[in-house]
């Protein structure tokens, strides 16, 4: 997109500013969104609460029903996201820039809660691309549960998030995994995505501890 498109985009400002996309009515104990979407704050604890309730009664299948909860979700906030989005900016999402349409879902993030996230397009012709969040929520609360993650990465909502989001907007399947994760004191958070195909390996090298280096190199071919 040329310059004068981006700069189009200047006067509309910026969608996810805090003091206007939240909305508070106190008197009738509401939070929307910007979009009128309903909002409900949760504490820390409710998040430490959830994850120990889904680990007591789902067992083993915890993750996998923290995914599907998280990509149904992502899929239907996408979907609010394009039509909120495409009226503020008068233009589709697909169509914005790269780096806006990247910058719009870092702030989507954040301002959600979710904690601070980036993407890494190095391996896009790969068909894969690299995320990396900070400050996860699901991380920090599953810490504070006291419970062990016997090795594994727990934040699969996020994982189910990431994937809804980009499913819905490539109209492709696609899949995310958890390669990296705090709880189990890694430095940061890190994921990857593509279609199923292309990832089908992950699950397995995430099982085995294989090290976000040599999954990388397996995503490129070289391992």
């Amino acid at each position: 997109m040329n310059g004068a498109s981006l700069a189009a985009h200047a006067p509309a400002g910026n969608f996810f500013a805090a003091t206007d996309y939240i909305k508070w009515d106190m008197g009738r104990g509401v939070l929307r969104a910007r979009g009128g979407a309903r909002l409900m704050a949760f504490p820390h604890e409710f998040t430490v609460g959830l994850l120990a309730g889904l680990e007591d009664e789902c067992g083993e299948a915890w993750p996998i029903v923290m995914y599907r909860c998280g990509e149904w979700w992502g899929k239907r906030h996408m979907e609010r996201m394009e039509k909120d989005l495409g009226a503020h900016y008068k233009e589709e999402l697909r169509e914005l820039p790269t780096a806006h349409a990247h910058s719009s879902l870092t702030e989507a993030w954040a301002l959600h809660g979710w904690g601070r996230i980036s993407f890494d397009m190095a391996d896009i012709e790969q068909g894969v691309m690299h995320v990396r969040v900070d400050g996860s929520q699901i991380a920090e609360a599953f810490t504070a549960s006291g419970k062990d993650p016997k090795g594994k990465p727990v934040c699969s909502l996020l994982s189910g998030i990431m994937a809804g989001f980009f499913s819905h907007m490539t109209k492709a399947e696609i899949v995310a995994h958890e390669v990296s994760c705090v709880a189990r004191k890694d430095d940061a958070c890190r994921f990857v995505m593509g279609q199923k195909d292309k990832l089908a390996g992950v699950p397995d090298m995430i099982r085995k501890r294989a090290t976000v280096e040599e999954i990388g190199l397996k995503l490129k071919g070289g391992g």
